[in-house]
Order: C-alpha cells, then sequence, then structure tokens
C-alpha cells in the first residue's frame, strides 16, 4: 500500500523561527512536563526520564539546529515516516483506541489526525512530544528504569529506527547522555552565560547543553530567566 505521508517535505508551509537553543530546550521541557502531567502512568518518574533522554538522543534536548526542520524525517523527535503513516491512517484497534486515547488530550489535532503532519513538520512542542510517546505506548515492554543504561537500551529497542548500531555505538550513546545528565547536575555560577554547547565526535552535529537544570517547568523557568 501506498504511503500517505507525502515523503517531500521541500515545499514546508511551516519552518521553524531561527531561535536560540536555550529557548528551543525551554520548550522541549514544557512539552515533555505536560505529557508527563497528563499521562495515565503511575510512573511518571520512570516517563519522564525516558523522555529527557529520548530528546537528547534525537535532538540534543534542542542544542542541536540540524535536528530541526530535516527533511528526512518529522519534527526534532525523529517520528519515521512509517510511524506517521501509522498515527495517521491505522485502523487496528488494537493500536487505534491508543493513538485517539493519546491525541484526544491536544484539541489543537483533529480529531482525524489530518494535520499531525503538518503540525510535526512546524515542530509543535506537544504534538512531536506526544507522537513520541505513542511510539513507546504501544510497546509490550513496560517502562525502563532511570539509569542511564536502562533508557538508552529502550530507547534503541522501541525508538531508534537506525537498527545498524553497533555496541560500541549504542556504549557512545550512553556516555554521551552521561555526560548531559553530568552537566545538567551541575551548579551554575555563570547564569549571564545563556547555554554553553560543547560538540561531540560525531559527525551528526550534536551537542551538550550545559548547565541545563531540566526538571519541572518551575525550575527551567527561574534558571533561564536569571
Amino acid at each position: 500500500m501506498i504511503s500517505q505521508v507525502n515523503k517531500n517535505k521541500t515545499q514546508k508551509g511551516t519552518e521553524l523561527k531561527k531561535v536560540p537553543s536555550i529557548k528551543r530546550s525551554k520548550g522541549l521541557q514544557s512539552a515533555i512536563d505536560w505529557v508527563v502531567e497528563n499521562d495515565a502512568t503511575e510512573e511518571k518518574d520512570k516517563l519522564r526520564h525516558l523522555m529527557e533522554a529520548t530528546a537528547f538522543l534525537e535532538n540534543s534536548f534542542g542544542a542541536n539546529e540540524k535536528a530541526y526542520n530535516r527533511d528526512y524525517t518529522n519534527s526534532h523527535w525523529s517520528i519515521d515516516d512509517g510511524f506517521l503513516n501509522d498515527l495517521v491512517t491505522k485502523k487496528d484497534s488494537k493500536y487505534d483506541k491508543v493513538y485517539n486515547d493519546y491525541f484526544a488530550k491536544y484539541d489543537a489535532i483533529d480529531e482525524d489526525r489530518g494535520n499531525l503532519k503538518d503540525m510535526l513538520n512546524a515542530n509543535d512542542e506537544i504534538a512531536s512530544a506526544l507522537s513520541a510517546r505513542i511510539k513507546y505506548a504501544i510497546s509490550p515492554d513496560p517502562l525502563p528504569d532511570t539509569d542511564v543504561d536502562s533508557v538508552v537500551d529502550y530507547w534503541y529497542k522501541h525508538y531508534n529506527a537506525n537498527k545498524d548500531f553497533t555496541k560500541e555505538d549504542i556504549n557512545r550513546k550512553k556516555d554521551e547522555y552521561r555526560k548531559f545528565l553530568e552537566s545538567k547536575s551541575e551548579s551554575s555560577t555563570e547564569k549571564k552565560q545563556e547555554f554553553r554547547d560543547t560538540k561531540t565526535k560525531e559527525n551528526t552535529g550534536h551537542y551538550y547543553p550545559m548547565g541545563f537544570t531540566g526538571g519541572n517547568s518551575n525550575s527551567v523557568e527561574e534558571l533561564f530567566n536569571n
């Protein structure tokens, strides 16, 4: 069956405005907070860790500008065309109920999800984070523990489309995420410095946002408004 997703994204109707990486990270954190708070799971801490890890692994938590407006996937959460086609067209009762239950939380998405693709490609934060959550929600496996090894392994098994990763690739991702978490836990003594990007060894251009504390929305606002 021919995919209903138009893979020609060269004529995008909406382009993400150029914004500082610090603003992108705040948008991501706010969307993650919203998704976690509105989720039915009782394991919200596990869900938050998984969503934050995914945001880092897919777009360096907003620090990698190249992750926005990609022409080979959808949104900065890297929703691949195959899964997007499922979200838009699948009528399997098992999964469609999951899709409906989640998308009903956000009334900006049409009931038939006809505008979902455009919203993703406009980098709508809630629509993108919800789509990422749904990709995990249809997994038969429970949410992972919050340690780095567990969340990265779970991301690779259930989310990442590149199944050519070697063990060394996965270990590198884990090391990068550990460094990111370390940077979040560091107390910032230079609050006038909005953001400090440390480039990784990857050719794709991922970055570690240094000094970003994450957590709940209040702590984010407190950090970035000082």
